[in-house]
């Protein structure tokens, strides 16, 4: 795997030098639960498609900014994700360079509580027509959702290829999990393009290792990733940096880098 360690660089995005495509792939990180590893999987998510090869961009919609926070990204108080929706901005104007070769981020702010309310009345196709602008450059996507069952979350899920759950192995992360379905069945979203990932994975607790072994069953679907819990994973927090970067040889590394691969081989090349 290559480690991109080039590191705070001038926040620029990056000239990609990419040709105009209409397969730019969108990988959605969502769950209606906080504390389920949403925002470390978007993060490490994006960091390894760019690792691979691909000019890829990570959507910060949570008003958290926890994955802005990751990547030392802040936005300008000029430049609030809001105004985008009010066409007081250009979507190329929020983009920022990571400092990692072929990743860039639109960094979140505390405007984006309100994009639910921005967004009443707006038509659907402005997601699509911001989804077909950055196909221009980027051929991986990555959105960190916000936990909320909202416009913007309803939105989300029917433009990406892919729509990842993730979720420990509790009784009330599958039921949560079981809601979700339940949404998109009501409105008629694909459930093909779901795909559940279990994280902070603890062998040690007898509840992780049955709802481990029984996931498929329960949840209808095998996962397409399952991370153990890790502390190097809450040590993001203190290098902010994905964690192949400081962490190369982590399990929990090692369950990322997985993951990625299965959602090249099974997700992305269904659609």
């Amino acid at each position: 795997m290559e480690v991109l360690r080039q590191r705070r660089s001038p926040k620029a995005p990056a000239d990609h030098n990419k040709a105009p495509s209409d397969f730019m792939k969108t990988i959605a990180v969502y769950n209606l639960k906080g504390g389920v590893g949403k925002t470390a999987t978007a993060v490490n998510i994006a960091y390894l498609s760019a690792c691979s090869g691909q000019p890829t961009l990570l959507w910060d919609f949570d008003a958290q900014a926890a994955a802005s926070w990751y990547f030392q990204v802040e936005n300008s108080k000029r430049k609030k994700a809001s105004k985008l929706i009010k066409d007081k901005l250009a979507l190329g104007e929020l983009i920022q360079g990571t400092g990692y070769d072929r990743l860039d981020i639109i960094p979140s702010d505390m405007s984006n509580r309100n994009i639910d309310v921005n967004l009443t009345g707006v038509s659907g196709g402005k997601l699509d027509s911001w989804l077909s602008m950055l196909s221009e450059t980027y051929g991986v996507l990555v959105l960190d959702c916000p936990p909320t069952l909202s416009e913007l979350a309803l939105r989300i899920l029917k433009a990406a290829d892919a729509v990842l759950i993730t979720m420990i192995p509790t009784h009330l992360s599958f039921e949560t999990y079981r809601h979700v379905t339940e949404m998109m069945e009501q409105k008629k979203i694909d459930l093909a393009k779901l795909y559940p990932v279990l994280t902070m994975i603890d062998r040690r607790k007898s509840i992780h290792q049955e709802f481990t072994a029984s996931c498929k069953k329960t949840l209808g679907k095998t996962p397409i990733g399952f991370v153990p819990y890790c502390s190097d994973v809450e040590k993001m927090g203190e290098f902010r940096e994905p964690l192949p970067v400081f962490a190369p040889r982590s399990p929990a590394t090692l369950a990322y880098q997985l993951l990625w691969d299965n959602i090249r081989k099974k997700a992305l090349r269904r659609r």
